[in-house]
């Protein structure tokens, strides 16, 4: 509870900007943005709910957020890149937790990371040969 004090204050900081039009938002170039109330609201909203529903069902929250990314006109790349970053920090935050908790089980979690990371650089090994990357 002590983070919402902060996330509410960031986010009506930055709604206030948008709102009066003196926020660019990056992928869409220079253009000044100036949404009216009713999506502020609903952005917000759709944010909030994606928020609550990571946290209480364990998802990252990215599968609201990329379409609601793109509802906004943002570009899919910079949606996609950002719904991927949501989704990265909520799974750490959890494996954070859970080491916490003492319930991380660290040598199963050492084995599946190099399985991973052994299995990624063949993956892209291969790619290269076939001319897929």
């Amino acid at each position: 509870m002590a983070q919402s004090p902060v996330a509410v204050g960031v986010t009506s900081c930055q709604a206030v900007k948008l709102y009066k039009g003196r926020r660019v938002i990056a992928s869409k170039g220079e253009e000044t943005t100036k949404w009216p109330l009713y999506k502020l609201v609903s952005y917000c909203a759709c944010g909030t709910a994606a928020g609550m529903l990571g946290g209480l069902l364990g998802l990252g929250g990215a599968f609201m957020l990329g379409p609601m990314f793109l509802g906004m006109g943002i570009t899919p790349q910079v949606s996609s890149a950002t719904a991927t970053f949501a989704m990265t920090f909520s799974s750490s935050m959890s494996v954070v937790e859970y080491y916490l908790l003492n319930r991380f089980p660290v040598p199963y979690a050492l084995y599946f990371a190099a399985v991973t990371t052994v299995s990624a650089i063949a993956g892209q090994h291969v790619a290269g040969k076939v001319g897929l990357a």
